[in-house]
């Protein structure tokens, strides 16, 4: 890849929503009140059934906002909007603001210095949690601590990404679009974790970098996407497949696949799921046999001590 414009790149900041009316006006300026100034601003709208339009539209003649877009009809999968985003980005780095966060002003400033000075794919921040009404609900984490970790992307997938997705949310993630064309539109499919593949594809073509900062405000709220694909157990079956992928990459091994499966299984034993038929697709989608059945009672003991004990899980 060719190597990023050292001084003020043009970011394409993406926001997609889907009916977070409530939300779009602390999102909308959360993304113009940035200190970085050199980005556009694409909204994309897959059919909202609420005001969300009415919202938008005062928005029109704002400065940066360079499209606005209305789909005809509803995609159902959030990952068709980033891919329609990053096709319409004029910048060379790519910010996907979703509609329901916010963030602080810093976040592009310093997410794009980090960008160019590791020469990474993509670099992403601390996150905190705040609910439907902007209280934040959790303490940041590593206040006052500014440091930087950057990785090679195959270390940081083989480190963070192997059994989870460590990039929690996209709106504290900025990238290159460079990168993104080069990724497979696979992800696109999924309607739960297909950021976590994104993630992992992109980290195949370059160094990642990390940001301590507390810049990104992740929303939780009964509305939430997240929450109701993890409640009917779509985020689950989607992980066995990118769990396939990995191995098929050879980005994983064998013993890598039984542990993963076996963390599954404990979870999904305690999962509270939208329908009990959910549980039962869930463990046969992931092999659920006689062998799991015995090892899961010493992997549950094992978790109960290490718990007992407050070492990290």
């Amino acid at each position: 890849m060719k190597p990023l414009t050292r001084k003020n790149p043009l970011v394409s900041v993406i926001i997609p929503n889907y009916n977070h009316a409530k939300y779009l006006d602390e999102r909308i300026q959360s993304v113009l009140n940035q200190t970085y100034q050199n980005f556009e601003v694409i909204i994309l709208d897959d059919v909202s059934t609420d005001n969300s339009k009415e919202v938008i539209e005062k928005y029109r003649n704002a400065p940066h906002v360079s499209q606005i877009v209305y789909n005809e009809k509803n995609t159902g999968l959030p990952f068709k909007q980033w891919d329609k985003g990053i096709s319409l980005a004029k910048g060379e780095l790519i910010w996907l603001a979703e509609s329901d966060d916010s963030c602080d002003r810093r976040l592009l400033e310093v997410l794009v210095k980090d960008l160019i000075e590791t020469d990474s794919v993509y670099a992403f921040c601390n996150l905190i949690y705040m609910d439907s009404h902007s209280y934040l609900i959790n303490t940041p984490m590593n206040i006052g601590d500014n440091s930087v970790t950057w990785w090679p992307g195959k270390s940081f997938i083989c480190q963070y990404l192997r059994f989870n997705n460590s990039v929690a949310n996209a709106s504290g993630c900025v990238f290159r679009k460079e990168a993104a064309l080069q990724v497979d539109h696979q992800y696109e499919k999924y309607r739960g974790s297909g950021d976590w593949l994104f993630w992992i594809e992109m980290a195949e073509l370059g160094n990642v970098v990390f940001d301590k900062r507390t810049l990104n405000y992740f929303r939780q709220h009964g509305d939430n996407t997240t929450a109701t694909l993890i409640n009917n157990g779509t985020n689950m079956i989607d992980n066995y497949n990118i769990l396939v992928y990995l191995k098929k990459r050879n980005l994983i091994t064998n013993k890598d696949v039984i542990r993963a499966k076996i963390r599954q299984f404990y979870v999904a034993k305690r999962s509270t799921f939208t329908k009990p038929q959910i549980k039962e697709k869930v463990l046969e989608t992931w092999g659920y046999n006689w062998k799991y059945k015995l090892l899961l009672p010493i992997y549950t003991a094992y978790i109960n001590f290490k718990r007992k004990v407050g070492s990290p899980l």
